[in-house]
């Protein structure tokens, strides 16, 4: 440990504790008045108490009066990958009135030299979380803290009324980071809250309210368009609904029309496993449409045998849409459009949709991800507890506004702007969480040095409270060899 402040001393966890002890495993039941404080309760911020566990009555006996938490214990998890090394300062349970824990957990009770909170800062920070791994035995799966390294955990220590001022700084900085980061992670909320209102706005006409006046197509062109690309691509016309769609809210000049009247559809097959190969054309399923995007690394599989699939071969600018995801979740229906260099094979539960000429493939994407599109497409949701499947109906027969198909390039070139910005503002959110978070370890490494309060020569140097815990200590130990010397 580098040089430290003047009245600081170098010690151990084993000089500044009077009781460091790994819990035990007890009988289990469904509710008792003992709860048992795990791993997963243990938390930065202090006890989860959703994932407390509890003792048998018929054990409590076993447990002695040490093993009972106590306020300002520390409490230290001692194994498992991902939860080794977190650590939380036991202030009492809102539950119940006294607690123990499991054999997973590492009770460090501090003594008069050191307040627990102070030992707890010091825990969180990379000074000891750095170490973590080197504190570490026992095999991958099986790693424990081990006892001796928690004891041997060299401790910076200031006199105790420095201690006091260090914590009230943390804790007043700790809580201005913590607002901060709590307004932080409402923006990727308020994100989704502002392209959707972007969305909703562009569909409803009032990004182009200046647009000069230019006529979408006639119901003639739209069946003209779609019945001359669904003989190039030899698919069957989708049978429109004889009822007149109903969309509101969109301009007047707009043409009312289904879906299905703008694209030529192609639904995925079940490739033969036989045909798989390494490499080829690979196969879009289900993972590849991952969060809204064409995710090509995804467990990738490919077809060389092309002439007997040819009919299930995207073209550029087509878009993909799963049909089937989590029941009730909605986690599918996005659509994708292939970009230009990218022609893959599309499987079973994965829809092709080919735009005419009419119809810009991004402008319908966009519509894909408006609250009335995705009403109507999850109002077709079937499938049993968990699968969820949406038909060809759910996409096809969704009611649609169509504007001219420049009027569409404009609406997509305007989004993009938009949404572009909105990104920037939202990764630059996610930079600031980083951040803070950098910033919260910087605190605790300037403290930790002795740099974070200043230090007053008035205060008692640790070095001779040590001294006098260490003669109680031996004290106390004397007493019962001059008591059985008597006897």
């Amino acid at each position: 440990m580098s040089e430290l402040p003047q009245g600081w001393v170098s010690a151990t966890i084993s000089d500044v504790t009077s009781y460091v002890q790994r819990g035990k495993s007890p009988k289990y039941v469904q509710r008792s008045e003992l709860p048992v404080v795990n791993q997963k309760c243990v938390r930065w911020w202090g006890i989860d108490e959703a994932h407390l566990k509890y003792v048998d009555p018929s054990q409590w006996d076993a447990w002695g009066e040490e093993r009972f938490l106590r306020q300002g214990d520390i409490l230290w998890n001692s194994t498992g990958t991902g939860t080794i090394g977190r650590a939380a300062l036991y202030r009492g349970l809102k539950s119940c009135r006294r607690a123990v824990v499991d054999s997973h957990v590492t009770i460090v009770r501090s003594n008069d030299a050191v307040i627990g909170d102070y030992l707890h800062r010091l825990i969180q920070s990379r000074l000891v979380q750095d170490k973590i791994d080197d504190m570490q035995s026992g095999s991958t799966n099986q790693v424990e803290l081990s006892r001796s390294e928690v004891l041997n955990t060299s401790v910076p220590l200031p006199p105790l009324p420095e201690q006091r001022r260090i914590v009230a700084k943390i804790d007043s900085l700790s809580a201005k980071s913590r607002r901060a980061r709590d307004h932080l992670n409402h923006i990727p909320r308020l994100v989704e809250k502002y392209k959707q209102a972007i969305l909703a706005a562009a569909f409803r006409g009032e990004l182009t309210r200046d647009w000069s006046l230019t006529e979408p197509p006639s119901d003639d062109d739209l069946a003209g368009a779609k019945l001359k690309l669904c003989a190039e691509l030899r698919c069957r016309p989708w049978k429109l609904s004889e009822t007149p769609p109903k969309v509101l809210l969109a301009p007047g000049r707009w043409k009312r029309c289904y879906v299905g009247q703008v694209v030529a559809h192609r639904s995925g097959i079940a490739f033969e496993s036989k045909d798989f190969t390494t490499s080829g054309l690979q196969v879009v399923r289900l993972g590849n449409l991952y969060q809204a995007r064409l995710d090509l690394a995804r467990q990738p599989v490919f077809i060389t045998n092309l002439a007997k699939y040819d009919a299930f071969t995207t073209r550029s600018g087509d878009i993909l849409v799963s049909q089937t995801g989590t029941k009730y979740k909605r986690d599918y229906g996005h659509f994708v459009v292939i970009p230009a260099e990218v022609r893959v094979l599309v499987n079973q539960r994965v829809v092709c949709l080919t735009p005419t000429k009419h119809l810009n493939a991004s402008f319908l994407a966009l519509f894909s991800q408006t609250d009335a599109f995705r009403e109507h497409f999850f109002g077709h949701e079937t499938g049993g507890v968990s699968q969820g499947n949406v038909g060809l109906a759910g996409i096809l027969d969704a009611p649609f506004a169509l504007p001219s198909r420049p009027e569409q390039d404009e609406i997509v070139r305007r989004i993009g702007l938009a949404f572009s910005f909105i990104d920037r503002l939202s990764s630059e959110a996610s930079s600031a969480r980083k951040l803070i978070g950098h910033l919260d370890e910087a605190v605790l490494a300037k403290a930790f040095r002795g740099e974070l309060v200043p230090q007053d020569p008035n205060d008692e140097p640790v070095s001779a409270l040590l001294e006098r815990i260490k003669a109680e200590r031996e004290a106390a130990k004397a007493q019962p060899r001059k008591a059985k010397q008597q006897n």
